[in-house]
């Protein structure tokens, strides 16, 4: 609904100042500069609607811890209620009452029409509506996702990257938008004419309309008309160089071209020493395998593990010749699936984030947790020892892996994984919610791991191909979510981050007695039995073409789709020798 004439805002009432463009049109040189040349109260939260500080996004600011959960996970639904609470909190961190925000709103942020018009027709809102040439646009973006070169002024790139760039953009102008970007189907033609349905061009009060070229050419002129229009007290501005942002980037970034604030305010809390980094790997144990008191030597002694957490499944006579070593418990199965019944009907049904795509993808329904769905998992033990070993450790982080799976670092020296999480976990303000880990699947057919170091090309791409290190107080804290072991939920707000393959990897030894440990697998899911049960028969066939799926890899790998992992990296085969007899307790 369109605001009466006599209910429009004047100047000076405008609480918001909401930059809507897309992507790659100078929105973040617009936005600080209004920020900056608005005064001590005018401040630039970047994308609210965006929650990764990696993306610039609402949790790179140390209040947002402060925020309403309700209001951020409604956020797209009720974007005007999320951004007072954003004005409020961000204004009390600042010391400023009667501040004004400036935020940026993008086609991908999602938000949805009828809260847009809401957020748009309100009295408190100015929109600064950024438009920049579709196909120059496009060029823009596609060389930054081909470079990985995200920055905001032309002049911060290289003499070498600003040739490139103007190679690539000469092809890319040729090439054109293709017939479905030129629809208005296309998520960027949606966008613009969802905007220009709830501020017309012509009729809108609280509109001011920008142009791309008008903040390349002229960013001083144009930061002072929307200051004239927001009603702002605009302060001298010292400009030290001409007006444009190629001419004005260094010295942007030193503060000098727009104008300083009296009291410089840091929006971002003070950095605190994180506490030493301690994980504990959570496993599930059929029998005692060969391999299984190397596998514990090699994480305890090699990697830096505090503890372990092993849950039996069926003999619960080997916990009697496990390794007595300081960190180290097993325990039988039932003591994590006490008060939890597995034969009942949707005892494998767990929760899921809807944004992990292929958790709700199929076999999924909705659920009345707000943005979750409910989905089967094949082994809810892997749930449940998770939520356990989360109650009983003490560690900061969780590693949930198989035994046939080594965590390693770069090889280059002890303990290195470690020091890898503890400064990727120091980075922010906030460390992330978990970290991603890509597996190697290791060529060893024998116990004697070392017998080759030929492994598959890894695809760090395919999420089946990961496991998770995740946060124990990340975790999200209902009790039936879960997601799948190869992305675990954590809470609202929790992000993934990912560990490269130099950084650390997971070695997978899959094919180690491949024949007795395929049909054992198959049996340990009770495939083997008459099944009456359809989800059942559905986890048995797509466990049985799964496993002849990586036995026809095993057999049709060549040499081209083999790598050599270094040796330094590969679990030593006589754990039993380099570890010292004395830090065994006497079994």
């Amino acid at each position: 609904m369109r605001t009466p004439p006599s209910e429009r805002p004047t100047p000076g009432d405008f609480r918001f100042v909401a930059v809507l463009s897309e992507q790659r049109s100078s929105s973040t040189a617009l936005h600080q500069a209004i920020a900056r040349s608005g005064g001590r109260c005018a401040l630039a939260v970047g994308e609210p609607f965006n929650l990764r500080a990696s993306a610039g996004g609402l949790e790179k600011w140390f209040w947002s811890k402060s925020l309403s959960r309700d209001a951020v996970t409604n956020r797209r639904q009720q974007p005007l209620r999320f951004l007072k609470e954003v004005h409020r909190q961000a204004c009390r961190a600042a010391s400023c009452h009667g501040c004004h925000i400036v935020f940026k709103v993008f086609d991908t942020h999602w938000v949805i029409h009828s809260g847009l018009s809401g957020l748009l027709h309100s009295n408190s809102t100015m929109a600064v509506v950024l438009r920049r040439d579709r196909t120059e646009s496009k060029c823009s973006r596609d060389f930054a996702m081909l470079q990985n070169n995200w920055v905001t002024h032309p002049s911060l790139r290289s003499q070498k990257t600003v040739n490139e760039y103007a190679a690539f953009k000469s092809k890319c102008i040729r090439e054109g938008l293709s017939e479905y970007e030129q629809s208005p189907f296309h998520p960027v033609s949606r966008w613009r004419s969802s905007v220009d349905s709830i501020l017309p061009p012509a009729s809108s009060s609280n509109r001011l309309d920008v142009s791309f070229k008008d903040v390349t050419s002229d960013l001083k002129g144009t930061v002072q008309t929307v200051l004239t229009r927001l009603g702002m007290a605009t302060r001298r501005h010292n400009f030290t160089c001409n007006e444009t942002v190629s001419e004005c980037a260094h010295a942007s970034m030193n503060r000098t071209v727009y104008a300083k604030p009296v009291v410089r305010v840091d929006y971002h809390a003070p950095k605190r020493k994180r506490p030493p980094v301690t994980v504990c790997i959570v496993t599930m144990v059929t029998e005692e395998t060969p391999t299984l008191r190397l596998w514990v030597y090699h994480h305890i002694y090699s990697v830096g593990i505090k503890q372990i957490r092993g849950y039996f499944t069926h003999e619960e006579d080997s916990l009697l010749r496990v390794p007595r070593i300081v960190g180290v418990r097993f325990w039988p199965m039932s003591t994590a699936t006490r008060g939890f019944n597995l034969s009942a009907t949707d005892s494998n049904m767990f929760l899921s984030h809807t944004t992990c795509s292929y958790c709700c993808a199929t076999h999924s329904r909705p659920s009345s947790v707000g943005g979750m769905c409910e989905r089967p998992i094949y082994m809810p033990e892997q749930a449940l020892t998770l939520r356990h070993a989360a109650k009983t450790s003490s560690a900061v982080w969780l590693a949930a892996i198989d035994v046939d799976e080594y965590l390693v670092g770069n090889g280059r020296w002890p303990q290195s994984l470690l020091h890898v999480i503890h400064r990727l976990s120091t980075r922010g303000q906030k460390p992330p919610g978990g970290f991603k880990i890509t597996q190697i699947q290791m060529l060893a057919r024998s116990v004697w791991l070392n017998d080759t170091r030929r492994a598959l090309r890894p695809k760090p791409s395919r999420w089946q191909h990961q496991k998770c290190i995740v946060r124990r107080t990340a975790l999200h804290p209902h009790p039936r979510a879960f997601g799948a072991i190869h992305e675990i939920t954590l809470d609202y707000g929790e992000q993934y981050h990912q560990i490269t393959l130099t950084q650390g990897a997971l070695l997978h030894y899959r094919y180690v007695n491949w024949h007795e440990r395929k049909q054992a697998r198959l049996a340990g899911l009770h495939c083997d039995e008459e099944l009456n049960d359809e989800n059942r028969q559905r986890v048995c066939l797509m466990k049985d073409h799964e496993m002849r799926m990586w036995e026809d890899t095993l057999l049709q790998t060549n040499t081209n789709d083999q790598i050599l992992v270094q040796p330094s990296r590969v679990p030593h085969d006589r754990g039993l020798v380099f570890v010292p007899r004395s830090l065994e307790s006497p079994v």
